[in-house]
Parts: C-alpha cells; sequence; structure tokens
C-alpha cells in the first residue's frame, strides 16, 4: 500500500519484543516508522 501510493519501504517489518517495527519513507522522502505493539 505504501509503494502504491508512491511512497517507499526503508526498513521492512520485523518482529521485536516489543511488537512488529518498520520504517517508511513518504513520496516527499520524509521517513517514518511504523509500529504493532504487543498487549
Amino acid at each position: 500500500m505504501i509503494c502504491d501510493n508512491g511512497g517507499s519501504v526503508v526498513r521492512a517489518a520485523e518482529n521485536t519484543p516489543y511488537g512488529r517495527l518498520a520504517a517508511a519513507a513518504d513520496p516527499m522522502g520524509v521517513v517514518f516508522n511504523l509500529s504493532s505493539l504487543q498487549a
């Protein structure tokens, strides 16, 4: 979905003890982090 809208994946999602973490960039190159916390 990110790439379909002109962005790019900077770091693919990975499992950590704290949940899944990933990094992406928007079409202008602004990098942001994505996280899914485990309960």
